[in-house]
């Protein structure tokens, strides 16, 4: 006799699991950080490409593409990390940090010290971001490898 026959309660099949770690956009990363660390990419790109416009009068130059170029990299780097707990939070901590320190450094040399030699900063600061960008790349890629488990061979 089935145990519906009998009157027993089949056990409920468990909940689905919450939408979240396996199929996010950047697993085991909390929505806001995920939101936070594109948007803020996002912007600096954005603040690039006014700054660029401020400074040429208009007029788009060269140094105003490679002054945005280090941001599709990075966020390219953030949305293929899916699935990369550990890589995420490499890339969107350097991501961070790379647009703070680009703040900083535009700020300081535009707008509160003008000096003609402020221009070097559209040369070196994403130079700097490029770097940190290559070396993010490095330690994702040491952390990814640490992180696999091996199986012991028989």
């Amino acid at each position: 006799m089935t145990a519906a026959a009998q009157g027993i309660a089949r056990p409920k099949a468990p909940a689905p699991a919450l939408r979240g770690h396996a199929d996010c956009f950047l697993p085991g990363v909390s929505a806001a950080f995920r939101v936070l660390c594109l948007g803020v990419v996002a912007l600096a790109a954005l603040g690039t490409v006014l700054l660029e416009i401020h400074l040429s009068g208009g007029m788009p130059t060269l140094f105003g593409l490679w002054a945005l170029s280090p941001y599709l990299p990075t966020a390219l780097a953030l949305a293929l990390a899916k699935g990369r707990r550990t890589g995420t939070w490499i890339f969107g901590a350097v991501a961070l940090f790379s647009v703070a320190f680009a703040a900083w450094a535009y700020g300081e040399g535009f707008f509160v010290t003008q000096d003609a030699q402020n221009a070097l900063l559209l040369l070196f600061v994403p130079l700097y971001q490029w770097g940190a960008f290559l070396v993010s790349l490095m330690l994702g890629a040491v952390a990814e490898a640490l992180s696999v488990r091996r199986v012991p061979a028989d």
